[in-house]
């Protein structure tokens, strides 16, 4: 028993923890966000007082028609990139038929723009409700007229002009 009484009282002892030192301070880690650039800051705008919505469309975009009366009683508005694609904004005179959308696009998805519900189907075209008899059609075409199809240069051309489409009031 002495030994283990003598090692306990003359042995190496444990180092001793300061208690009345003030603790320091770690350096915090600070990291700087690098802000993601806005794709369409330098974006022209295209705002339609007679249906109340605007969005922004490329710069190097050219509005070629601006609500054309059509025959069935739409209004459209076209755009035209310099490479020959087109964007075309048709207004209906009919509220969105939902089920009819779908069966003609079967993996349309359906979208919350402004708490309004509206359909978006493969980055090609939204279908937004304008007011409880109208609604927009945004189609994004290679070429123009009946026998084009869709565009593919930019693919998320329309998710960045949904980014910015607002209804005013």
């Amino acid at each position: 028993g002495g030994v283990y009484l003598g090692k306990y009282l003359y042995g190496p002892k444990a180092p001793q923890i300061a208690t009345n030192v003030p603790p320091t301070k770690a350096p915090i880690a600070t990291s700087t966000a690098t802000p993601t650039p806005d794709p369409t800051a330098e974006w022209k705008v295209y705002r339609n007082p007679v249906y109340n919505f605007e969005f922004k469309y490329p710069s190097d975009w050219t509005l070629v028609i601006d609500l054309k009366a059509e025959e069935n009683g739409s209004k459209v508005s076209t755009f035209q990139s310099p490479d020959g694609e087109f964007l075309d904004v048709t207004v209906f005179n009919l509220p969105i038929d939902f089920d009819a959308e779908k069966s003609v696009v079967p993996e349309a998805q359906e979208i919350i723009v402004f708490g309004r519900l509206g359909i978006k189907a493969n980055n090609k075209k939204i279908v937004l409700p304008l007011s409880p008899s109208h609604s927009v059609v945004i189609v994004y075409n290679a070429c123009h007229g009946p026998e084009c199809g869709f565009g593919l240069k930019i693919p998320e051309l329309l998710d960045q002009i949904l980014s910015t489409f607002k209804f005013i009031e």
